[in-house]
């Protein structure tokens, strides 16, 4: 099964995996370059970071298609269609000692580099979900890598757990004695894998999302947050990555990519699962570390390696197979593949680029002063339109709810067919969402 996901909206059983094993093969398929297809290669010149610490704001990326001229500033593309920040270089060289971190843009969509040279990573590429907050006084959803989803916030009194954000979001845990959602205890989050049951708790099985080949480029999900450690919230998830170079990616001795989802340890805060990392390239060298790792009860992420030739001992944390790109190479799902979004939430219509910008400060014994609780719940009629999948398709549709600590989980019914375009299927739900912020995310699920 395929499963397929809208970004939001706002008005496991681990399998196992050793922690690591090493890919020392050395295979030769062809000795010409790897052609890459995209317009306007190494627009954005050579990303040469110097000093210990090199953040790149991906908040400064203009508003456009991927694969035009990239600006002067050099601050990379926005594709809201894409749904990723794309840059162009013609070479990349990331020295031992220097990290290169990212600050999110507001989408928080995952990174694309593009490369007409070499990448050599001597250094580190740091995409880690932020552990979850620590400050009682306030309620503060903890910031993914790139492409990945926010952890829950459990701070004040009143305030319900709330649960980890993405597709493979985990369940806020109540606490010893307490109930949530139909049980007790807490499921770790899923993405390339399920999350554990957590001590005393029930296995919901949180279904893995995302496939193998990483098409679309997505990241990992967030944990919600802890009753037993109310002072520590939820971990978010790892980010996600694509490096696709005509030449070689060189890992050296130590150079690391690493996309793990983060947290304190169990009871305080637990991590979101592994994002995401794949590379492209025409030669793979080096014994360093590529990474998209769960800790504890989440889920691991997903690594995707494709190389026309490899020479050393790379390592992947979760392993993976190194396969052969495809030819002509592919760095986006086909226009035909299928999709789901959602189309409108109680009569109004979800906006072209939508995005779950809940970013506030809930402040001990106070509210802020545009947050207004009505006298009752809002009952909201959810359409979701579904594009090439077929009518046997689960369609779920999720709301977590925020002061509530609800989280809602839903399969919607199909309501429509497209008589013109068969291919085009519209799904319903009927929703009551509790006073207060709510964040919709539909998946879907092919048989």
């Amino acid at each position: 099964m395929k499963t397929h996901i809208a970004p939001s909206l706002c008005p496991g059983r681990t399998l196992g995996l050793p922690l690591g094993l090493f890919l020392s093969l050395s295979m030769t398929l062809q000795t010409a370059a790897l052609d890459i297809p995209y317009q306007n290669k190494g627009t954005d010149g050579v990303l040469a970071p110097t000093g210990e610490q090199y953040v790149v704001d991906l908040s400064l990326a203009a508003t456009g298609s991927w694969d035009a001229a990239t600006p002067d500033n050099d601050d990379g593309i926005y594709d809201p269609e894409k749904w990723a920040v794309v840059f162009k270089f013609s070479s990349i060289n990331i020295p031992a000692g220097t990290t290169v971190t990212f600050k999110n843009h507001p989408s928080r969509a995952p990174v694309v580099w593009l490369v007409e040279g070499d990448v050599t990573i001597h250094g580190r590429v740091n995409l880690d979900g932020a552990p979850g907050d620590l400050d009682v006084q306030r309620i503060v959803l903890s910031e993914p890598g790139p492409g990945g989803f926010r952890g829950g916030d459990y701070a004040i009194s009143g305030v319900g757990p709330v649960s980890g954000f993405g597709p493979g979001g985990s369940f806020g845990n109540p606490g010893a004695g307490g109930t949530a959602f139909g049980f007790s205890g807490a499921q770790g989050p899923s993405y390339g894998t399920y999350g554990k049951r957590g001590i005393g708790g029930a296995n919901v099985n949180i279904p893995p999302y995302g496939n193998s080949r990483i098409m679309p480029l997505i990241g990992g999900s967030g944990n919600g947050s802890d009753g037993n450690a109310p002072t520590a919230g939820g971990g978010a998830g790892g980010g996600a990555i694509l490096v696709a170079s005509s030449g070689n990616i060189d890992l050296g001795t130590d150079g690391r990519i690493h996309a793990n989802g983060n947290g304190r340890n169990v009871g305080a805060g637990s991590p979101g699962t592994g994002g995401a990392v794949r590379l492209i390239c025409h030669r793979l060298l080096g014994r360093g570390l590529v990474q998209a790792e769960g800790r504890f009860y989440s889920g691991h992420g997903r690594i995707r390696l494709e190389t026309l030739e490899t020479s050393g001992s790379v390592v992947a944390q979760p392993f993976t197979v190194v396969v052969p790109p495809d030819n002509p190479v592919r760095l986006w799902p086909d226009d035909n593949s299928p999709s789901v979004r959602l189309v409108s939430v109680g009569g109004i219509d979800a906006p072209p680029d939508p995005r779950a910008e809940i970013a506030f400060g809930l402040v001990q014994g106070s509210r802020p002063s545009d947050f207004v609780l009505s006298d009752s719940a809002t009952t909201n009629r959810v359409t979701i339109e579904t594009l090439n999948l077929a009518t046997n398709a689960i369609v779920t549709l999720r709301v977590v709810s925020i002061p509530a600590g609800r989280d809602i989980r839903i399969r919607a019914d199909l309501s429509e067919v497209d008589s013109e375009n068969p291919s085009r299927m519209l799904w319903t739900k009927v929703v009551e969402t509790p006073p207060g912020w709510h964040v919709f995310q539909v998946v879907a699920v092919s048989p």
